[in-house]
């Protein structure tokens, strides 16, 4: 996560992202510190003029090149991959970015909403096998979806192996219907509690970047 100030947050918000390398290969943990390390850090470089979603796209395509070049010249390279979602959150907009099957959701109104879509393989025996991540293919296909924020919005970015310790039959909903609007951090709180396999490393990062970001608004 990169914090911005003044000018910077102004033009280009605050940007997360979480991304997990491709399991069974040597270069998966590599991928993933170098994708992201490069998107916060070249994210802020892109020109003012850029959209959020042009920004994103062209650092990463570069991206993207940079981890298929080693794996023309040496085979050992050869899936250094993975997964990537982040999350910008500028003014009163965010923008969703994402391949691979890590997840990002949403906690509106004690309901909790997936805001991605997995790109794995639609056969029950091949859901680990992922159709698309950075540094798999030379032609990168990035999801991108922009939506408005509202006071008390909580986000969950979350790996594929925490939500297959969570399951997916639990209803998405925190707390009662009817009862009070929780706030950021009560939310969150409630969130982990009502989740299990949900680590509480989560939660704790989702609470201090509500706090950061300035959206925990009173109601």
């Amino acid at each position: 996560m990169v914090l911005a100030t003044g000018a910077e947050l102004e033009a280009k918000g605050v940007i997360l992202a979480l991304a997990d390398g491709v399991s069974g290969n040597g270069g998966g943990r590599e991928a993933a510190e170098y994708t992201v390390r490069g998107l916060l850090s070249d994210y802020y470089a892109t020109p003012e003029t850029w959209g959020t979603a042009q920004s994103l796209d062209r650092v990463l395509n570069a991206i993207n090149r940079w981890l298929i070049a080693p794996a023309a010249a040496h085979r050992e390279f050869a899936g250094m991959a993975t997964t990537l979602s982040p999350l910008v959150l500028r003014g009163t907009r965010c923008t969703i970015t994402h391949i691979g099957d890590s997840r990002i959701y949403r906690l509106r109104d004690r309901k909790l909403a997936r805001l991605t879509t997995d790109h794995v393989w639609d056969r029950e025996d091949m859901r680990h096998v992922l159709t698309r991540a950075i540094g798999l293919d030379a032609h990168l296909a990035m999801d991108y979806a922009e939506e408005d924020l509202a006071a008390g919005d909580v986000f969950l970015l979350v790996i594929d192996g925490a939500l297959d310790t969570a399951g997916q039959s639990r209803p998405h909903h925190v707390g009662t219907a009817n009862g009070p609007r929780l706030l950021p951090l009560q939310a969150a709180d409630e969130l982990k509690r009502n989740t299990p396999g949900i680590p509480h490393i989560l939660t704790t990062f989702i609470n201090d970047c509500i706090q950061l970001t300035g959206l925990s608004m009173n109601y």
